[in-house]
């Protein structure tokens, strides 16, 4: 299990919204007014570039692994919790091994 130890404030979803929308009217008007916006506006710029290049199609798995196969249960044997199938004694939480 990890700790996370949060060393500032976790911003509100109206923080975020504020942000988002900023970022889009900096990348829509593809206008940047400061270093800040610049490098918010050069950001979207590569991670677009980047998008093009990626795969969108889905991997195709040949049939026989996803069609349905019937399977043939004459012979099994005989489940163990069945009637006539002995169980092991068990003591508390242990199993017993040998007979008592």
């Amino acid at each position: 299990m990890y700790t996370v130890r949060i060393t500032q404030a976790v911003p509100s979803a109206s923080d975020i919204h504020e942000n988002l929308l900023e970022w889009y009217e900096i990348v829509d008007c593809n206008f940047a007014e400061d270093k800040n916006e610049l490098a918010i506006l050069k950001a979207f710029k590569s991670a677009d570039e980047i998008l093009l290049t990626l795969s969108t199609e889905l991997p195709n798995y040949s049939k026989d692994i996803l069609t349905s196969k019937l399977l043939n249960f004459k012979n099994l044997s005989e489940p163990i919790n069945s009637l006539s199938a002995e169980l092991p004694k068990t003591y508390g939480e242990y199993l017993c091994l040998f007979d008592s």
